[in-house]
């Protein structure tokens, strides 16, 4: 095993700007690029009946797209009663796909299924999301929702907790899934106890299925916040760019052969890049961070190969 750990800047976003009324759109007006995620799968069932009905009975009489996804998220977080008393406690899992997580309910691989299979329904475009979500405590690999909202963009969905839109500083995203993913989130007909959130954790290239860990030996991802900073829009942008450029240096002259003088401007520029996380993490001053961060990048731009 390999154990590693990583720190990721996440730039939130409240979704403050979100309109209240978006009407229900159009297969045709929808960009062309969001029509993929109207796809109906094995496991996001949108032609069955029983979704087109629940999907009915959320909508009501509205043909507002924010409204109707405030409905969804409650109604797949209140939904699961059955499903722990006779899942959970049987240690019997059920299939994760939407109509099953509907009928019986699942983990929150199944609500996410469902929660597309309900959205879609409507010319919705809505997607599967694996991440790593900070819930207060260590979190293991979580399953989440996007929907797109025509003249806006996508909106996140916390499906486990009922709530939409959801802040973006919560979670770093580590896939988004497309249609043919979906069928391999967590749940497949070939393993059908699978107990584990981390099916695209680690993937063997060569391998018929994606390497998997059963997490009754404890989750192999975990996430801790390990500060929080506020600043505003314009410094947070400009902190995203600069750690990305650093880091892109980093990974493109690690284990290069240096001669002296390059060697001690990467160790320089290293070294840097250590003190502006420590700082970060110790302090929470977004500025002390910049000016390491800046001059590590100065440092690696001094190298010449």
């Amino acid at each position: 095993m390999i154990h590693f750990t990583c720190w990721v800047l996440v730039k939130n976003h409240n979704f403050d700007d979100l309109p209240t009324y978006v009407e229900m759109p159009e297969k045709e007006d929808l960009p062309e690029n969001t029509k993929k995620w109207l796809a109906s799968t094995k496991v996001v069932q949108v032609e069955n009946f029983l979704i087109k009905r629940k999907a009915r009975q959320l909508r009501g009489f509205s043909d507002n797209i924010i409204e109707y996804a405030g409905r969804i998220a409650p109604f797949i977080k209140n939904h699961r009663y059955l499903f722990f008393v006779v899942g959970y406690k049987t240690g019997f899992l059920f299939s994760q796909d939407a109509v099953t997580t509907l009928l019986i309910n699942g983990e929150n691989v199944g609500r996410s299924h469902l929660a597309c299979a309900l959205l879609r329904h409507y010319n919705i475009p809505a997607r599967v999301l694996l991440v790593n979500n900070d819930q207060g405590f260590w979190t293991q690999m979580h399953y989440m929702v996007e929907y797109f909202c025509p003249g806006y963009g996508w909106v996140l969905i916390e499906t486990t907790g009922g709530k939409t839109p959801y802040e973006t500083k919560r979670q770093v995203i580590n896939r988004v899934c497309y249609p043919k993913d979906e069928n391999d989130t967590k749940w497949d007909y070939i393993y059908p106890f699978m107990k584990g959130e981390e099916r695209w954790f680690w993937i063997d290239k060569d391998a018929v299925y994606p390497y998997y860990v059963d997490c009754n030996e404890g989750s192999k991802s975990q996430m801790f916040c390990e500060a929080i900073t506020n600043t505003d829009f314009q410094t947070a942008n400009y902190t995203i760019t600069l750690t990305k450029n650093v880091f892109n240096y980093y990974q493109y002259y690690l284990g290069k052969d240096f001669d002296d003088e390059n060697l001690l401007h990467f160790q320089n520029a290293t070294d840097y890049q250590k003190r502006a996380l420590d700082i970060l993490i110790d302090t929470n001053i977004i500025e002390n961070y910049l000016y390491y961060m800046n001059l590590s990048y100065e440092e690696y731009q001094l190298i010449e190969l």
